[in-house]
This record gives structure tokens, sequence and C-alpha cells, in this order.
């Protein structure tokens, strides 16, 4: 169990990690065409555009991106460890040889 739960949990630090990376990235191209929308002529509408998706892409929180306390996943590997599952495992490391 414990083997699967470091499993799950790296998988899912690697995910956030590879999201965030596409964020960054994102980011610095829509930054790169915002500063070339606003040296060319003609172009204020595009740049406005442009700086609205760059908002968007810092506030979102949806997928991978959704902080770990509001992951279905984690909340998932959560729940055993909230019921009896959970009370079982205190008990046996807290009370060894008890049981």
């Amino acid at each position: 169990m414990a083997l699967g739960l470091l499993i799950v949990t790296g998988s899912a630090i690697a995910l956030r990690q590879a999201a965030e990376a596409s964020r960054a990235k994102a980011h610095r191209r829509l930054n790169d065409q915002i500063m070339l929308a606003k040296r060319s002529p003609g172009e204020e509408g595009r740049a406005a555009q442009l700086e609205l998706l760059s908002r968007r892409v810092d506030e979102l929180n949806e997928g991978a991106l959704t902080p770990f306390s509001q992951q279905p996943l984690l909340r998932a590997m959560l729940l055993p460890l909230g019921s009896f599952g959970g009370t079982a495992l205190i008990e046996t490391f807290l009370f060894p040889g008890v049981s």
C-alpha cells in the first residue's frame, strides 16, 4: 500500500511540475507576442487581447493546475486514511503489539 501511495504521489507531483512548466512556456511565448504587437503600429487591440489571455493563463486552476488540496485523486487517497483504515494504521504505529 505504501509503494502504491508513493507511486501515485510521485506521479501527481510530476504531472503538476510538467503543467507548471507548460504554463511558464505559454506565458513566455505570450509575453513575446505582446511585445511584438506593442511595437507594431495598429496592433494595440491584439496586444490587449494577448494581455487578457496572459492573465487567464495565470489564473487557470483547473485540471493538473488544481491545487493539491483540491485534487480528486488526493482526496480519494485520503478517504481510506480518514476512515476505519486510517484509525487502524494509527493504532498499529502508535501502539505496536496491542492489537
